[in-house]
């Protein structure tokens, strides 16, 4: 009896152990998989935030060359990129820290911008975070239409063709006769004298008849005094000062044929219409003098009229048929 009474005692003992390694068995494995939820919850929010954060930054990188080229062009984009900051990224919750002085590099290549960008950017809290590495973007420089999908040699709708960043536009009316079913059109530096705007390539070479509208952004245009002008044979073409997107003033012109253009000053490139216009305007001066000092004739008669033409207004835009593409005459 005594025996049994032992043995009874031991297997009650034993099960008593088993039941508390039981629980803390039970317990470890909620604990592991409480935690394990919790660390999965904070790498879902850490990278939720990273998300986030890589969308502002795209955003802001692509606002700011837009604008920096509209601004400065193309020869001063490198230096505006290195002055953009994001602003604090839009207030996003969640960031740790960035780096006070972010590493932006622009290249300018021949048919694209590349920009790489590393603004030491850390998110997520303690328990989970991560480090958003150096960001990287490509940009193309030419965009490229087809004008012409039945290949008849003329263009099918009308036309707007967008450079990148909007600086150059080429424009073309339904009808117009053309020498290539695709057209691209790109910007690119350049230091020609004179220059005043970026260059904006119109590609391949091919004729427009009766022509086309070239529009280059530079909001201190003056048709007075500026002309655009054609890179390849320094032809210069009379010049309208429009307004596009409600905002920003370009200079726009007729233009035959593709080719490179830029805006430049008319002092020195050579611009009929302002020479023509300033002899008139010499030519008026001189018979206004010579009418003065002559008073009345030798019979009494009263002094004549003076009959030469007036300058004509600076402003005027000849709307005839060869013009038409002129927003002015719409």
């Amino acid at each position: 009896m005594a025996r049994s009474h032992k043995k009874r005692g031991q297997l009650t003992a034993f099960m008593l152990v088993s039941f508390v390694v039981v629980i803390m068995v039970v317990l470890m494995v909620i604990m592991y998989i409480s935690l394990a939820g919790v660390s999965i919850s904070n790498k879902q929010f850490a990278l939720k935030k990273v998300n986030e954060v890589k969308q502002y930054i795209n955003d802001c990188i692509t606002t700011g060359l837009v604008e920096g080229l509209r601004k400065v062009g193309i020869a001063g984009i490198k230096d505006h990129m290195r002055s953009i900051n994001c602003e604090g990224f839009g207030g996003i919750s969640g960031i740790r820290s960035v780096s006070e002085r972010p590493e932006i590099e622009t290249r300018i290549n021949e048919k694209n911008i590349e920009v790489d960008a590393d603004f030491g950017i850390v998110v997520g809290d303690d328990k989970a975070s991560i480090a958003i590495r150096k960001q990287s973007y490509s940009y193309d420089l030419y965009e490229e239409r087809v004008i012409d999908s039945d290949d008849d040699g003329i263009v099918d709708y009308d036309e707007r063709i967008d450079s990148l960043g909007n600086v150059g536009m080429l424009i073309l009316q339904k009808g117009t006769m053309v020498s290539n079913p695709r057209i691209s059109l790109g910007i690119e530096k350049g230091n020609e004298i004179g220059q005043l705007s970026g260059i904006v390539v119109a590609e391949p070479y091919g004729e427009f008849v009766p022509s086309a509208m070239i529009a280059i952004i530079y909001d201190k245009c003056d048709e007075s005094k500026m002309a655009i002008i054609d890179k390849e044979t320094y032809e210069a073409h009379k010049v309208s000062c429009l307004t596009f997107f409600g905002k920003h003033t370009y200079a726009a012109a007729e233009i035959t044929k593709a080719s490179s253009y830029f805006v430049g000053s008319c002092d020195d490139y050579e611009c009929d219409w302002v020479t023509s216009r300033l002899n008139e305007a010499d030519g008026s001066e001189e018979t206004g003098i010579q009418q003065q000092n002559s008073g009345q004739d030798v019979i009494g008669n009263e002094p004549a009229e003076n009959l030469i033409e007036q300058p004509e207004n600076e402003n005027e835009i000849d709307c005839t048929d060869s013009n038409i593409l002129n927003p002015k005459c719409q």
